[in-house]
């Protein structure tokens, strides 16, 4: 029978528990974010503030996550200045300790889970122990208690699931695109590479791995920065990283492709006038003006280490708002003690491909084709170190130049169906792999002064006639 007095309504009393929590498990999975910064960005879609329950393991999970959203990497020194500017009351001794709190028998995506599970249950009890008592108040419509209820389950069902979306969504979000792309103003295309044959089919497309594979010598470097600077003056910014060659080093080739004045002639050579003038004046013109519009983002500390790569490459993403990344190139990547290389490559390869779609950037990476003297045409199953790379890759582009194998032979010519095209200095980029834009290949030009790959139709190449001598060959 409903009550008289509505101010007398009896309460459900909220029982004397100890609602379940576990703060060792929440200390090892922070010191593993401390000791090994990747790890969180596998995690931190189903991670919140909520799911640590000691005061300070919840204020060092934020600012943890303070400083990944500003793209810098967690270690105890980076934690420790972020906890003084964000005035956490986080000594130094409890960042350190927390650093090795986890004794290397621990998963992180298991401890994830226990979090997840352990909130799921504080929440369970919290939020039904609310509705007992709105049960018992009748000025409280049942059907509004009933219907909060069901809102406050559904959201704790959503617990570490925030990245589970129902098929409907994603067909709403297609019909925006369609409609975008009917409209040349909002296009939804990628990054142009400056080759039609790659452009006419979205050009290079946020959250693809590009990995571009050639023996030595055949132009891996030169391709990737002719792709950047294409990009570079179609106003994107992209990074660069290269494990072999300083800024400057970099910089002279991309000069050079913009003037053809040899880059090692910029760094070394005492030029004559007329190279000096257009090689002087146009660096001068990009000192003053390039930081207007596209650019080529450079880290020029040593890097042999993939963590470091992506970090910056995560760094530059948010504070810079870059295109996309290049890698350049793998096999300098330092694996570590106790890892095969193979192994060590398809991870590498597994790593970047999700840090493209994390970031929704494109990210291309350079890989090493094992050399095959009496077949020197590339092929997938030539990629050196590990197969599971080619599995990353969402497009994997083969470079081929006749005239650059070694030994030199003036008759190797390109494959079919190109094989009636005179080689010197063309190139056939094959697209072995091509998840969203196929496979085929097409030749473009090459100039060897300018070490510059660039779009050439393929009535401009000309056909095979009088081939050049072995001594003219090198007379670029």
């Amino acid at each position: 029978m409903k009550p008289q007095d509505k101010n007398q309504m009896p309460s459900v009393p909220r029982m004397a528990v100890q609602l379940p929590s576990a703060p060792d498990a929440e200390r090892a999975l922070l010191g593993m974010f401390i000791s090994y910064p990747n790890i969180i960005m596998s995690v931190r879609e189903s991670l919140s503030e909520a799911d640590f329950t000691d005061t300070r393991n919840r204020a060092l999970f934020r600012c943890i996550k303070s400083l990944l959203d500003d793209g810098v990497e967690p270690s105890i020194l980076s934690v420790s200045r972020k906890a003084r500017t964000m005035s956490l009351e986080l000594d130094d001794a409890f960042i350190a300790e927390t650093a090795v709190a986890d004794d290397g028998g621990h998963d992180a995506g298991y401890l994830v889970c226990v979090l997840n599970e352990i909130r799921v249950r504080r929440d369970l009890w919290t939020h039904l122990q609310d509705a007992a008592n709105r049960a018992l108040d009748y000025s409280v419509d049942t059907a509004g208690i009933i219907e909060q209820v069901r809102n406050e389950l559904s959201d704790i069902q959503s617990i570490g699931r925030e990245h589970i979306v129902s098929d409907a969504n994603v067909y709403g979000e297609l019909c925006k695109i369609m409609e975008d792309n009917r409209q040349p103003e909002t296009r939804h295309e990628g990054t142009p590479s400056g080759f039609d044959w790659i452009d006419v089919r979205g050009g290079l497309r946020p959250t693809d791995l590009i990995i571009i594979a050639a023996e030595s010598s055949q132009g891996k470097t030169s391709f990737a920065l002719s792709v950047a600077l294409n990009a570079r003056l179609q106003g994107h910014k992209v990074a660069y990283f290269s494990l072999e060659m300083s800024c400057q080093q970099l910089c002279a080739r991309l000069l050079a492709m913009q003037t053809n004045v040899p880059s090692s002639s910029i760094l070394t050579a005492q030029l004559n006038d007329h190279d000096f003038g257009t090689a002087y004046h146009y660096a001068a013109n990009l000192a003053e003006h390039g930081g207007e519009g596209g650019a080529i983002l450079l880290d020029d500390r040593p890097l042999s280490d993939i963590n470091t790569i992506i970090q910056s490459i995560r760094s530059m993403t948010i504070k810079r708002g870059i295109s996309g990344a290049v890698v350049d190139f793998m096999q300098r990547l330092s694996p570590p003690r106790g890892m095969s290389r193979e192994q060590y490559m398809g991870e590498v390869a597994q790593r970047l491909k999700n840090l493209a779609r994390e970031l929704n950037i494109w990210v291309m990476a350079l890989s090493q084709l094992s050399r095959d003297r009496d077949s020197p045409v590339p092929n997938l199953n030539r990629l050196r170190d590990s197969g599971q790379i080619n599995e990353a890759s969402d497009i994997t582009i083969l470079l081929y130049r006749p005239e650059a194998v070694v030994p030199y032979s003036s008759s190797r010519t390109f494959p079919e169906p190109f094989s009636t095209y005179d080689p010197k200095g063309h190139a056939m980029v094959t697209i072995g792999k091509g998840r969203s834009i196929g496979t085929g290949a097409f030749l473009c030009g090459f100039d060897a002064q300018a070490t510059h790959f660039y779009e050439k139709p393929l009535s401009q190449i000309p056909t095979i006639g009088n081939y050049t001598t072995d001594n003219q060959r090198y007379k670029f």
